[in-house]
């Protein structure tokens, strides 16, 4: 199965500004008060919900990286910031924050707030490394609800290791991401009303259900 079967029972089509307006006021209409939704936009509908890191492997591999596999390499990248960047004062997951906004590979998916902001990315012009521009391609957006599972920096999460290593978070790789809300490290995270979604490669137990991110 394609991305695009994936997507096709839950999704909606949009053809102009006012359609997909509608779309998202439908979404957040369905959605009650308690719930808090986040958005992300991407540019080809075929795109499947993986981080930078995770295709970055997939690419390298030929296979699916496992969730031991992405952490060596976060541990290594983690350990090559700290010295050469000298973020040694910050715990991993502001390390990771800048390396995001930066370009770098990372385990966090971009969010946003903002369902326009979303909605910009999906559509914006995209190019390639030569400057061309790219063909037009069906896009897609995404909405999450991100009411549960808050991420804060707190004991664990705002640690010097990863959070993650040695399964320190219950259920890592089995439950929903969790949602992540950063400082103003960078201008960009406030400018894009930014957040990150972040989580376990999925472990599918027999017997529960399979969760993806």
């Amino acid at each position: 199965m394609n991305t695009n079967d994936f997507f096709i029972p839950w999704e909606a089509v949009a053809n102009d500004w006012i359609s997909s307006r509608d779309i998202i006021e439908q979404i957040i209409n369905i959605s009650s008060s308690s719930r808090n939704l986040v958005w992300r936009g991407v540019s080809n509908a075929s795109y499947s919900l993986h981080s930078s890191l995770y295709r970055k492997l997939l690419n390298k591999l030929g296979v699916p990286p496992t969730e031991a596999q992405m952490v060596s390499a976060e541990t290594r990248i983690i350990k090559a910031a700290r010295n050469s960047w000298r973020f040694d004062d910050l715990s991993a997951l502001e390390i990771f924050a800048q390396i995001q906004h930066y370009g770098g590979p990372t385990r966090f998916l971009d969010v946003t707030y903002n369902q326009l902001i979303a909605l910009w990315f999906a559509v914006e012009e995209k190019f390639d490394e030569h400057g061309s521009p790219l063909p037009d391609a069906d896009a897609r957006l995404f909405a999450f609800d991100a009411s549960r599972n808050q991420i804060k920096l707190d004991a664990i999460w705002g640690g010097y290791d990863l959070p993650w290593k040695d399964a320190q978070i219950e259920d890592w790789s089995t439950k929903l991401p969790g949602l992540w809300r950063p400082p103003e490290y960078n201008p960009r995270i406030s400018a894009q009303n930014s957040a990150f979604l972040l989580g376990g490669v999925p472990k599918v137990i027999k017997g529960a259900n399979a969760r993806y991110t």
